[in-house]
């Protein structure tokens, strides 16, 4: 539903600046560094994102929070992690 609310133009894609409401209204901050490399990981030559790779990004971005949350147990925004652990959530495994 996320998708279709903030796919303003009906185009069945979602520009750069929809994908930012998108993920901004299901709760995730991200800065512009990490959107840029959003959309050069997931969108297409025009910078669009279809449904399939709005979905497997969100699926991720969700995957990846839920795991920093997990190990940030006193709540501050940090955590300290060996290199597999680093590896395991950054390749989402």
């Amino acid at each position: 539903m996320l998708f279709l609310s903030f796919d303003t133009d009906r185009s069945g894609k979602m520009s750069s600046y929809e994908l930012r409401t998108a993920l901004s209204a299901a709760g995730m901050q991200l800065n512009n560094k990490i959107l840029q490399l959003i959309g050069l990981r997931f969108a297409d030559d025009n910078y669009d994102i279809d449904f399939d790779d709005y979905l497997t990004c969100i699926v991720r971005l969700e995957n990846m929070f839920r795991v920093f949350q997990a190990m940030d147990k006193s709540n501050t925004g940090r955590v300290k992690m060996n290199i597999m652990q680093f590896l395991m959530l950054s390749m989402n495994v």
